[in-house]
């Protein structure tokens, strides 16, 4: 472990590849809570929500549509 400090100490981008890899290897470990905490910060609806809402707006504007048909005739 000490020669690895002291390769990372003497070559800078060696160090940055090192931090960008590990960085990556966090994000892709760890990509289930970060998907969470985005839905939660930003109040986002999940998949299941928006299909909801979209099949009530359909049932809603067709319910609204036969009301106008019947009215006209």
């Amino acid at each position: 472990m000490e020669t690895l400090t002291k390769i990372l100490e003497f070559n800078p981008i060696l160090t940055l590849i090192f931090g960008f890899v590990l960085a990556l290897v966090a994000m892709w470990l760890f990509r289930a809570e970060i998907k969470e905490y985005i839905r939660l910060k930003y109040d986002l609806y999940t998949e299941e929500q928006v299909n909801n809402f979209i099949n009530m707006a359909v049932k809603n504007y067709k319910e609204k549509t036969d009301e106008n048909r019947s009215k006209g005739k």
